[in-house]
């Protein structure tokens, strides 16, 4: 069984998040779904044009105390992105190896500075929807790199398709952080329960 990772806090606390404040690079460096070298994105526009992303780190900003991250092992952002606190990472490196590679991140609270997490970049991406059941908008449809716009039912593959991954990013839809049933229950084994994960689902008008 497939999910649809949510980064975002749905379940208790609120953390008043501005995930761009005084960003040292951009979030999207992270949401390609490729392995980062050297500290940089190069990547071609659907124009031909050269882009080049900094992936050296970041700093994210929370409107709270510190205290309230004491016993968070995963930061909450809006960014969709995976930010997991520095020892949590020691039992992450031996079970899902080159699947991520972190980034220093310095978080800045009402009344302190950390920097004890890291910003996770997924290396890999899969087909995880299932496009002849699912109903999908596209951009650029006709072509070889078009991607996801909207999603109007969503019916995931069967989780062969991820291999021997536990999380990937969905090849058509980069933003859409993919897990495994193992994934979600070494999570929620370790108490770390402010993550949603989303199933197959249709938007009702």
């Amino acid at each position: 069984m497939l999910y649809s990772l949510d980064t975002r806090d749905r379940i208790g606390k609120k953390y008043g998040y501005d995930g761009n404040a005084g960003s040292e690079a951009d979030e999207f460096a992270f949401t390609e779904g490729i392995v980062i070298q050297n500290g940089e994105v190069v990547f071609q526009t659907p124009q031909g044009e050269t882009k080049r992303w900094s992936a050296k780190g970041m700093r994210m900003r929370a409107d709270c105390k510190l205290s309230a991250f004491k016993k968070s092992l995963f930061l909450p952002n809006i960014c969709g992105l995976p930010i997991f606190r520095i020892d949590l990472i020691e039992e992450l490196r031996p079970w899902l190896g080159d699947q991520l590679q972190y980034f220093d991140m310095e978080l800045t609270t009402k009344d302190a500075v950390t920097n004890d997490y890291k910003v996770a970049n997924i290396t890999h991406t899969v087909q995880a929807y299932d496009l002849e059941k699912s109903d999908l908008s596209w951009w650029n449809e006709d072509k070889p790199y078009k991607s996801v716009s909207d999603i109007h039912r969503l019916v995931f593959r069967d989780d062969s398709c991820m291999g021997s991954l536990q999380i990937a990013r969905e090849l058509f839809r980069t933003s859409t952080i993919v897990v495994t049933d193992e994934f979600k229950n070494w999570f929620e084994g370790r108490g770390i329960n402010n993550l949603f994960y989303l199933r197959d689902f249709e938007v009702r008008a």
